[in-house]
């Protein structure tokens, strides 16, 4: 028998405000297809509708944000990551967020809205297997093009903000050795 020690979990754990930030996302066709990889094109009036639609999940992803995350341990090959999944979807949001902040003017809120993305990525990734890392991955993908951009339009203030939430987050990076050991317990 192999004995194979559970990390201790941090209370609170963002994983649970994740998990529930999941559940009150409006369905709509832009996450069936996002997870179809094909990326339908909404008008800026779509994508505020949809914004609006899930405020809620909005706030209690944020919520999550100021706790510590930890994935519980996957021990067994019939564990469900299928939560997984909403993770990437709250990103899109966040991206959508983003876009909307920006064509409204709010270029620090639009970064603000890509940097909750990537920390939402980085986030996703502690504690969790391969699939973790390659979903936190892909959270970050979504709206680094757009962070990279809006940075060339901040101003000097609101760029050192973003420089030193972005320097916190990655300070918090999951080596792939990490993800590695994990899928191998």
């Amino acid at each position: 028998t192999v004995i194979i020690p559970n990390p201790a979990m941090p209370d609170p754990n963002a994983f649970d405000d994740y998990l529930a930030a999941g559940k009150p996302l409006k369905e709509d066709v832009w996450i069936r297809n996002v997870e179809e990889s094909q990326q339908p094109e909404y008008s800026m009036k779509q994508r505020e509708r949809l914004v609006r639609q899930n405020a809620r999940a909005l706030l209690i992803l944020r919520r999550g944000l100021s706790h510590r995350f930890r994935h519980p341990p996957i021990r067994s090959f019939s564990t469900s990551t299928s939560h997984m999944a909403k993770h990437r979807q709250l990103a899109r949001l966040l991206q959508f967020e983003s876009e909307v902040r920006e064509s409204q003017g709010d270029l620090a809120g639009a970064m603000d809205s890509c940097l909750d993305a990537i920390e939402l990525g980085v986030d996703s990734q502690h504690g969790a297997t391969l699939i973790g890392k390659l979903v936190g991955i892909a959270c970050q993908g979504l709206v680094t093009p757009q962070a990279w951009r809006l940075s060339n339009h901040l101003t000097n203030v609101q760029a050192l903000r973003a420089q030193r939430r972005l320097q916190s987050i990655t300070n918090r990076h999951v080596s792939f050795a990490q993800s590695l050991r994990e899928e191998g317990q």
